[in-house]
C-alpha cells in the first residue's frame, strides 16, 4: 500500500505567465487569475501523466511496511546482511529498494519516520541511515550496504513516511546563485529575493516541458467545457508526445 501527497506546493508554475499570454495571443489583465488557474490544472495532470515534479515540492509518501527480507528464515543476524553469492546479492540489493513516486529528487532533503514493532517513533535521514539515488530514474532509497530496513509495526497503514523534495534543476546550483543575489549589495527585498527564486526555477524547466504546458492550458482557456464540435484528438496526441519522451514509469518493485 503506497500514498503520496503535496504537504508544500509550488512557489510557481513552471510556465512564467507573461510568456503564457503571449502564446495565447492575450495582451489584457482581466483573464491573469482564470489563465493561472488553467496552467495549475495542465501542470498537474502532466506532472501526474510523466510522473516527475517539475518546479521543487515537498511530497509525503506512506507505506504499510519498508522492504522486507526475511533474514530469519537464512539463519541471518538481525540487521546484518548476507553475504550471497553475485545474483543472489543482487537480488537481495533490489529487494530493498524505495522508488519515489515523484522524481527528481533533491539530494539531502528526504527522511523516513516510522512505528517500530513497539509503536514507538524513530527517525532515519538520507545522511546517516540509508542511501538516496536522487539521480535514478525513478529515484530510489536503499539501505546502506550490508545492512537491512527496520521492522515496522504490524497492520498499520502508515508505519513508515518518507518526506522529500522533488524538482527540475540542480538544486545546489540554484541555490547558490541565490545566495549570491541576496548577498548584492544594496540587499534585495523580500520580493525581490522571491521573484529571483521563482526566474530561477523557472529557467530550469526544458522547453518540451514549457510548450506542452502552454498547449494544454490553450485547449483548457480556448475550449472551456467538457464537449465540443471540434474534434481535438490531434491535439491531444502532440501533447502526449510531448511528454512521453520524459516519462518515468518504473515502480513496481514500491509495494510497502
Amino acid at each position: 500500500m503506497v500514498s503520496l501527497r503535496v504537504v508544500s506546493p509550488p512557489i510557481c508554475e513552471p510556465v512564467p505567465l507573461e510568456l503564457m499570454k503571449q502564446h495565447l495571443r492575450v495582451d489584457i489583465d482581466d483573464d491573469d487569475i482564470l489563465i493561472t488557474a488553467y496552467m495549475q490544472a495542465a501542470r498537474e495532470w502532466c506532472e501526474s501523466y510523466v510522473n516527475r515534479s517539475f518546479i521543487k515540492k515537498t511530497y509525503e509518501m506512506r507505506l504499510a511496511w519498508l522492504p522486507l527480507f526475511d533474514y530469519r528464515q537464512q539463519g541471518y543476524v538481525s540487521g546484518n546482511a548476507p553475504n550471497p553469492g553475485w545474483y543472489n546479492g543482487l537480488w537481495v540489493a533490489d529487494s530493498l529498494k524505495i522508488k519515489l513516486l515523484r522524481p527528481n529528487l533533491v539530494p539531502g532533503s528526504s527522511q523516513i519516520v516510522y512505528q517500530d514493532l513497539n509503536g514507538n517513533e524513530q527517525t532515519m535521514n538520507g545522511v546517516e541511515d540509508y542511501q538516496e539515488g536522487a539521480y535514478s530514474e525513478p529515484a530510489i532509497l536503499t539501505t546502506l550496504s550490508g545492512l537491512f530496513w527496520p521492522w515496522t509495526q504490524y497492520n498499520n497503514p502508515n508505519a513508515a513516511v518518507i518526506t522529500y523534495d522533488a524538482g527540475m534543476g540542480d538544486e545546489a546550483v540554484i541555490q547558490e546563485l541565490l545566495a549570491e543575489f541576496n548577498a548584492s549589495s544594496p540587499p534585495p527585498s523580500e520580493e525581490e529575493s522571491l521573484d529571483e527564486e521563482i526566474s530561477l526555477r523557472q529557467a530550469v524547466i526544458p522547453g518540451w516541458v514549457q510548450a506542452a504546458l502552454m498547449q494544454m492550458t490553450a485547449r483548457l482557456y480556448e475550449h472551456r467545457e467538457a464537449v465540443t464540435e471540434l474534434r481535438l484528438q490531434e491535439a491531444a496526441l502532440g501533447l502526449q508526445s510531448l511528454m512521453g519522451m520524459y516519462m518515468v514509469e518504473d515502480f513496481s518493485p514500491t509495494r510497502g
